[in-house]
């Protein structure tokens, strides 16, 4: 299924835009990954953000982010100031607009991953840049 395909195809395109970034000065060297979403989030964290030392983070309630409200507060994650990135797809795509512009003073698109599956194009991923934390979220287990 593709569900679950393209996740390695996106970390090794994620690690050359990050590179990039940072050499450009774009994005600061200890830029996180978000999502507010556990699926896919966890996959991200795994094959893109974890390869490159990135934490991920969630950002949503307990319903939406699972797991990720316990590691969220067991690294103090958010701080004002910080940068991140976003990643979404093309069978689950998710305007980033409406779940971090309260959060972040800039939201731009960086990039997208052409995920090639039998020389054709499958699916696409769309990476973000979010920028300057200007709003820290509340903590979803406080709401629990």
């Amino acid at each position: 299924s593709l569900d679950l395909y393209g996740f390695k195809q996106v970390g090794k395109a994620f690690a050359d835009i990050v590179k990039e970034d940072c050499a450009k000065g774009e994005m600061p060297k200890d830029a996180i990954l978000v999502g507010n979403n556990w699926f896919p989030l966890a996959n991200y964290d795994y094959y893109s953000a974890s390869p490159l030392g990135m934490k991920s983070f969630g950002l949503g309630t307990l319903s939406q982010i699972h797991k990720f409200a316990w590691t969220n507060r067991a690294n103090d994650c958010y701080n004002i100031g910080m940068n991140a990135y976003f990643i979404t797809d093309s069978r689950y795509f998710q305007d980033p607009e409406p779940a971090f512009s309260k959060y972040f003073e800039s939201i731009e698109a960086c990039d997208t991953v052409e995920i090639m599956r039998g020389g054709k194009v499958a699916k696409l991923a769309f990476i973000y840049r979010l920028k300057n934390m200007q709003a820290l979220p509340d903590d979803p287990l406080f709401f629990w």
